[in-house]
């Protein structure tokens, strides 16, 4: 969603005089964006499916999370830069039914991203309460009940943005294909923006501010339920292993507050205070203010695998360990070659030597 989805009798030309950022500087600011969301996320997902030891409820949540991430550089970001190139709002490459699919299901993949994060956070608040305030039961929390978790998400985010299958629509303007949201009244399109506004952001950061402020306390305090059940090097390292998750899960939900925060906001501001008409100031500080929002809100799912490698040891390892892995394995295709020569050569030159290459003799790896 931009300014010209939110304020009426918007232009689909994007004005080239009318900001101080210009749309070269917005390309490459892009970019750089796509490019690192691109591989972070690949690379938390490749860590976790990786190592066996990382395999836990938790993580899968982590995983839906890199995966929802991935729609950012995959979808939202290369509209963004083609409308940017172009010139053009909304320009559309593919024709015919095709691309009337592609119109609605592309702009759908493009904003569900902090959709399912959102619920995401949710559930993971759901799991640290579970695993912090009943420890017990949370050892009966099976995969399979993960699973089903991560999948309402998906299912959750997608009933969110179900309208776009029903406003977008690929239409042709003066020889260009456009795809563009087309609402029935102006007065749906802002119950839909308020009703996201709502449900995106400030009912479940309220409920996940208020689950954490509880786990807060309990995490600070001891638990005499846990101490008679378990000897005092079982208690210190499932105390550890919690305080570490809570304090990823709070740094996951401070970024997506601080980051997403501002693009919520502003578009309360037009909806709660300028009553969605347009903004009693200049244009150009109004596209000013909606780039960095959404460049602010594009960050999100950058930042996030940044938050993963810093706060846990294990994914750090787990990376080390998984190019460990790839350097054994192209030292022993180089052994392999390397002695199928010397073999071959053997038999027309005797006394050859049989050392390994050396830059493979000392290839050792280390599963902490």
């Amino acid at each position: 969603m931009d300014n010209h989805s939110i304020f009426p009798n918007s232009s689909m030309s994007i004005p080239n005089d009318t900001t101080i950022i210009s749309s070269q500087l917005q390309i490459i600011l892009y970019s750089i964006v796509l490019v690192w969301t691109l591989l972070g996320n690949i690379l938390v997902v490749i860590v976790i499916f990786g190592n066996e030891g990382l395999k836990t409820n938790f993580n899968y949540l982590i995983v839906n999370m890199a995966i929802s991430d991935l729609a950012v550089p995959l979808f939202a970001l290369p509209i963004k830069i083609a409308e940017q190139a172009s010139g053009t709002r909304y320009l559309w490459l593919v024709s015919g039914t095709l691309g009337n699919v592609l119109c609605k299901l592309c702009y759908l993949l493009a904003d569900i991203s902090p959709a399912v994060s959102v619920f995401t956070l949710l559930a993971i608040s759901v799991n640290r309460l579970i695993a912090i305030v009943f420890p017990l039961r949370f050892q009966t929390f099976s995969k399979k009940k993960g699973y089903l978790l991560i999948l309402a998400t998906w299912v959750m985010a997608v009933a969110v943005f179900s309208p776009y299958f029903y406003i977008f629509k690929l239409v042709k303007v003066n020889d260009l294909n456009l795809c563009g949201p087309s609402w029935p009244t102006f007065q749906d399109k802002t119950a839909f923006i308020s009703t996201i506004i709502m449900v995106l952001f400030f009912i479940p950061m309220g409920i996940i501010i208020l689950v954490y402020s509880f786990l807060m306390y309990k995490v600070n305090k001891n638990s005499k339920t846990v101490n008679n059940m378990l000897n005092n090097q079982q208690v210190q390292s499932r105390r550890r292993r919690n305080k570490q998750i809570f304090y990823i899960s709070v740094a996951i939900v401070a970024a997506f507050i601080i980051l997403w925060g501002p693009f919520y906001l502003f578009l309360s501001v037009v909806g709660f205070i300028w009553k969605w008409q347009p903004p009693p100031i200049e244009p150009k500080t109004t596209e000013i203010i909606m780039f960095v929002v959404v460049l602010l809100g594009y960050l999100n799912p950058a930042v996030n695998p940044c938050i993963y490698f810093l706060f846990v040891k294990n994914y750090r390892q787990g990376l080390k360990r998984i190019f460990e892995k790839r350097r054994v394995r192209r030292c022993s295709e180089t052994n392999t070659f390397f002695l199928r020569t010397l073999r071959g050569n053997a038999e027309t030159m005797p006394g050859t030597s049989s050392a390994e290459p050396s830059q493979c003799q000392l290839v050792h790896v280390k599963y902490i």
